[in-house]
Parts: C-alpha cells; structure tokens; sequence
C-alpha cells in the first residue's frame, strides 16, 4: 500500500490539470485504480487547512457513505501519506497523519411557544449530541488529518488511500 501511494503521488504531482479546484487547493480523485465496479464509499467536498489550536490539521469535509466511511476507518483500511519538502525530490520526507472522523452540529433547542436557542457543536463523529439538541438543522461531516502542515510552504500533498480501489490525492494549487 504504502509503494502504491506513494507512486501515484509522483506520477499524479506530475500530471496536474483537469481536476476539482478547492481554493487553495486541488484535488486529485483516482476511481476503480483496479478497474472493479466499486464506488468510492466518500467525496471531498472542501479542504482547509487547521488554524489556530488546529495548526498542523488538514480538515477534509467529506459526503457519501458516512457510516460506511466511518467503519473503514475503524478496521484501518484508510491509509494517509504526507509529503514534505523543497522543490528538490530527494528532499522530500513521507508521513503518516493520523486520520480521524468529525462532525459539526447546528441544532436547536426548542424552548416552548415558538422560542429556540441555537448551538454549533464539533464533535468526534460517534458522540452522541448533547440532550440541548433537541432539532439539528444541519450536520457536516469531516476528517481531521493532523499532522499535516498544509501552512508550511514546504508542504508538498496528502492522500488517502483504500486499496487497491481509489486515492484521493490533495495538492497546493499553484
């Protein structure tokens, strides 16, 4: 697995072109790698990096098969690769971010006779919402990548991995 990430980091880094842009970065989905009808259990929907207490986070929000994802990642099939390093290949050094599942909850709290208070939680995604949720108006699901230092300007790409069937490699946009 690892040979076959890394692989493709270098023959997709050399590529580029023709892929979802993210704001400051793109993403590079590599689907049925093995040529199986399988469908990829998750899309990456948006990419930002961790400010603040969450400097040295990658946050992937993420939609599809979210129980599905979940499990994956529970039996370890998820494997993540980091690279960093100057414009020099022999430079670059490889890591294994450890990769988590999250989830952010609006709900709201029905007072009685028309009176709410809303609330905005972060939580790992298998904690039950707090009893003040008593109507979630909006949930979003997302992995925490960490450490990933997509501030450093020698970062070079992350991936995701469920092998052999699908790669999400994620790159700085130039």
């Amino acid at each position: 697995m690892k040979k076959y990430l890394l692989f493709t980091f270098f023959a997709l880094a050399a590529i580029g072109g023709g892929f979802a842009q993210n704001t400051r970065f793109t993403i590079h989905p590599v689907v049925n790698v093995s040529e199986t009808d399988a469908h990829p259990p998750f899309t990456i929907t948006r990419i930002q990096p961790g400010a603040g207490a969450y400097n040295g986070e990658l946050h992937l929000t993420i939609e599809g098969d979210i129980d599905g994802t979940a499990r994956l990642l529970d039996e370890g099939m998820l494997q993540t690769q980091s690279i960093t390093g100057s414009e020099d290949v022999e430079t670059w050094s490889l890591t294994e971010p450890a990769l988590s599942l999250w989830k952010h909850v609006a709900c709201r709290e029905i007072l009685g006779e028309g009176a709410y208070i809303y609330h905005n939680f972060t939580l790992p995604y298998l904690t039950p919402l707090p009893a003040v949720c008593s109507e979630v108006t909006s949930t979003e699901h997302f992995f925490r990548a960490a450490p990933v230092n997509a501030n450093s300007p020698d970062w070079r790409s992350f991936g995701i991995g469920l092998s052999p069937d699908f790669l999400w490699l994620i790159e700085r946009s130039q």
